[in-house]
């Protein structure tokens, strides 16, 4: 769904045009047809990979966050919804296990 979205789209290259055309993108997107904005959907789909028992689906599941993050430039609703559905709690929770 996110691809079909326009998210993962030219990640990070051409960064300067690529970004003007992004932001419009995600503003015609950005809320989905019940309403609930993208990242909100893409923070619920990225716990189930973070709790995995693999420690590779963890790692790729933090790469695509840190990627969806930088690309985007990580704006305050986006960070706000990432924090309000906990998925920094996810993050520590792995980073704690694993040292």
């Amino acid at each position: 769904m996110f691809a079909l979205r326009g998210w993962f789209e030219n990640t990070c290259r051409n960064e300067v045009k690529d970004s003007i055309e992004a932001e419009n993108l995600m503003q015609i997107s950005e809320q989905t047809t019940d309403g609930r904005p993208l990242i909100s959907l893409f923070a619920e789909a990225v716990k189930s990979p973070l709790l995995s028992s693999d420690c590779q689906v963890q790692v790729a599941t933090l790469d695509l966050i840190f990627l969806v993050l930088a690309c985007e430039g990580g704006t305050e609703e986006e960070i706000t919804v990432m924090v309000e559905e906990n998925i920094a709690d996810y993050v520590l929770e792995i980073l704690r296990l694993s040292g």
